[in-house]
């Protein structure tokens, strides 16, 4: 049975310490003003950005769904490593869980109560708001582009882990019905354990910001924020390790995959208007300007 008395307590102390989460993420976006690359762009407010980013949003979130249909041998490969890993985890689920509740005991760790709330999808929405709404009023055009992908890493993640839920149908392991119940489809939410939501969401807000600047503390900074939400979701009793490792394999590749993507257009941008085709004499000539 769910321990209610102990999740009334826990929602009075999220209420309480909401407001020092809000000064972190305040101070995240802060931070975001002044990482490098980060400065005015040449671009200003106007509605063409807003129809590039929309436009480069829905490329991208489409690329993502289709691109099995384009993946080599080894690609597959790796897409199978991660499923077979994810099963053979669920074989020492049981133990782990055991371990983890001897572990904490009756009490509460303020560091793991971080994790339960900053792993949910409405803190990235306003990262993500924040970010984009700062770097677009202001003309920063690394801040707007942030915000932008920290969307696009949510629809896709978010999106391919919502459709796992339902399709696996996995208990919870506070239901005491072991880790090998399924009943699918996962309406209900005891009943969406695999994978984690609150993972898949911290481990793509992490690779973004991460992969968004060169600060090797922040890079630190973030991942050990996403590490944290994903033990929380087992602290907690709300999903099995298996769960939690599945999660944020699905938040870090979407993340990378919206990155990369992001600068391989980028990319392709600054040659494209590097070189000019322009008449001559001759018939053409190609102009390359460095």
């Amino acid at each position: 049975m769910i321990d209610t008395e102990r999740m009334l307590r826990s929602r009075k102390r999220d209420h309480l310490q909401r407001p020092v989460w809000l000064l972190l993420l305040w101070c995240f976006l802060a931070q975001g003003l002044v990482l490098p690359g980060a400065g005015l762009g040449a671009e200003k407010p106007n509605g063409s950005v807003l129809r590039k980013d929309l436009d480069h949003s829905v490329r991208t979130v489409t690329g993502y769904f289709v691109q099995p249909a384009h993946w080599d041998r080894w690609q597959w490969l790796e897409a199978g490593g991660i499923t077979l890993g994810s099963f053979a985890l669920m074989t020492v689920d049981k133990p782990i869980r055991r371990q983890v509740r001897d572990w904490r005991g009756g009490g509460d760790s303020p560091i793991f109560e971080f994790g339960r709330w900053a792993g949910r999808g409405h803190v990235t929405i306003a990262l993500a708001t924040g970010c984009y709404g700062i770097g677009f009023l202001s003309g920063r055009d690394h801040v707007r582009v942030t915000g932008r992908l920290l969307y696009e890493a949510l629809v896709t993640a978010g999106t391919t882990t919502t459709i796992l839920k339902w399709v696996f149908g996995r208990h919870r392991p506070y239901l005491n019905d072991g880790p090998a119940d399924f009943t699918p489809p996962g309406w209900n939410s005891p009943h969406r354990s695999f994978p984690s939501g609150h993972s898949t969401v911290g481990w793509l807000t992490a690779t973004v910001l991460a992969k968004r600047t060169d600060s090797q503390v922040l890079k630190i900074a973030y991942y050990t924020a996403a590490s944290v939400i994903s033990v929380s979701r087992v602290y907690h009793d709300r999903h099995w390790t298996s769960d939690v490792f599945l999660g944020g394999v699905i938040g870090y590749t979407a993340a990378d995959f919206v990155v990369r993507r992001a600068d391989h257009l980028r990319t392709d941008l600054k040659y494209a208007s590097s070189f000019r085709v322009l008449p001559s004499l001759s018939g053409v000539a190609l102009e390359y300007r460095f």
